[in-house]
């Protein structure tokens, strides 16, 4: 237990344990991964004012923040095959006044962050990793999280790494970190300065985001298992890629050369040729293959997300100039009920193979 902050000691040596694994030097856990990026977009100054550049096609707790912090939305489109946040729309939507880059890695499967911390570095502008679906992730031997000026990473239960509920965020920049801290943890900048080298910031910023150290207990033994997890998990997802690659009507989440997928929250994704979704969810049920949809499409149409909260009270609203609701996201609008998530089964059995196989083929010859 430290006896500045009375935080255990096992909480620190996670985060240390996190930091390093990701590749960077410092970690810092919160009580929700959303608690983590509105940390990250405070420690890099965005506020009133500022525009962030952010898919629509995720879920909302991963740009919510955004607003939470006054700042506003600039959603982007995504490419058709990865569902990623797409590079040249990124180009196409930089102002003067975007001050940040949220990039989601969707469903385990990293953006093109070579391309997208090129862009980032020619403008100046900074980027925070949505890792959230995608613990254990790289492009080539670095790890998803180490790319950005921030990584976060959920760890809310459904994830690979699971506290029950909560999140970390990790970074190589002493100053974000402390800024983070500052924010989210009161008090605990003394585990680092001195008490007169910590006056300023030992009370902190007013929020209390702490993650509950028993979660990050039970985190602990996830991040031990990580590495077999994923490799579990690779396996299924190559062996559904396999047989998908066989059909016209449906094809697998693209993922980047050089890149490895991990986390692989939610399940395999598949995108279905349109006219084409009821007849294969209608099989899939038939045949008892466990599915779930997940529509996040339009979301940069909702009135709600288009504008940037100018105080805490929620009542003061600016326009947004970017004007998202009148914009159009082609590949965003096109996904509308197209993508389902095969769920992850223990193993790739015989029994499931079969199911898939025989599923599809039923959908080949009724529209044959």
């Amino acid at each position: 237990m430290d006896k500045t902050s009375y935080y255990p000691s096992f909480v620190q040596k996670f985060e240390r344990k996190f930091a390093k694994y990701t590749g960077v030097n410092y970690g810092i856990t919160f009580n929700s991964g959303t608690s983590a990026i509105e940390a990250a977009i405070y420690s890099l100054g965005i506020g009133k004012g500022d525009i962030v550049i952010a898919p629509a096609y995720t879920i909302a707790s991963s740009f919510l923040p955004i607003t939470a912090m006054g700042a506003k939305i600039k959603f982007v489109d995504i490419d058709p095959e990865s569902l990623n946040i797409s590079p040249d729309s990124i180009l196409e939507a930089i102002t003067p006044k975007v001050r940040c880059i949220l990039v989601v890695h969707l469903w385990g499967n990293p953006c093109d962050m070579n391309q997208i911390m090129k862009i980032a570095l020619k403008n100046k502008i900074n980027v925070i990793e949505d890792c959230s679906h995608a613990h254990g992730a790289a492009i080539g031997k670095r790890m998803l999280g180490s790319f950005g000026d921030i990584g976060v990473f959920s760890l809310q239960g459904a994830k690979a790494v699971a506290a029950g509920e909560g999140g970390i965020a990790v970074t190589n920049s002493k100053e974000l970190y402390l800024k983070m801290m500052n924010y989210g943890h009161q008090g605990r900048n003394q585990e680092i300065f001195s008490f007169d080298q910590a006056q300023c910031f030992c009370h902190g910023y007013g929020r209390k985001y702490r993650a509950h150290p028993l979660g990050i207990a039970l985190a602990a033994v996830d991040l031990k298992m990580l590495k077999a997890n994923n490799k579990r998990k690779y396996y299924f997802r190559k062996a559904v890629e396999d047989i998908i690659n066989r059909y016209p009507f449906v094809e697998i989440q693209k993922n980047y050369r050089n890149s490895r997928l991990g986390g692989f929250f939610g399940g395999v994704a598949i995108i279905i040729s349109p006219n084409y979704e009821d007849h294969v969810k209608s099989k899939f049920s038939q045949r008892n293959i466990k599915f779930i949809e997940r529509n996040y499409a339009n979301q940069h149409k909702f009135e709600c997300f288009n504008y940037g909260i100018q105080s805490n009270s929620f009542k003061n609203y600016e326009v947004d100039i970017s004007n998202n609701a009148a914009s159009t996201l082609i590949n965003t609008e096109k996904l509308d009920k197209r993508v389902i998530l095969i769920l992850y089964e223990q193993t790739f059995s015989i029994n499931f193979h079969m199911k898939l196989l025989k599923a599809l083929d039923e959908v080949n010859l009724k529209n044959s």
